[in-house]
């Protein structure tokens, strides 16, 4: 995968990334990695197929570096997510990238 935001990016071999399909049992996680380049603002959220917000995973200006934040399947009260098509939405300053993920029970 190339560089997706201006001076963020996601490991190119990343198989967290190039995954489709996520099989959502007991005690999965899916863990969203990405350096950056320079400090810069992050936020990145778990959107529904119709673009509500399910879960904030990062909002915080970092310095140059690797990072990587885990999803435990959960919306922003808890409560597992349920089998669906959600959106990883990751914001660099102004500059975004969207990553389907199917969560299959």
């Amino acid at each position: 995968m190339k560089n997706c935001l201006k001076g963020v990016s996601l490991p190119p071999q990343s198989p967290h990334l190039t995954a489709r399909s996520l099989r959502n049992h007991v005690n999965v996680s899916y863990t969203l990695p990405w350096w950056s380049q320079s400090a810069i603002q992050v936020k990145i959220d778990i959107l529904d197929i119709n673009g509500r917000l399910v879960a904030n995973l990062c909002n915080a200006k970092q310095t140059a570096g690797y990072y990587s934040v885990p999803w435990q399947m959960r919306n922003s009260n808890g409560s597992r997510t349920v089998a669906g098509v959600y959106m990883i939405c990751l914001q660099a300053d102004k500059n975004h990238k969207i990553t389907r993920v199917n969560i299959v029970k």
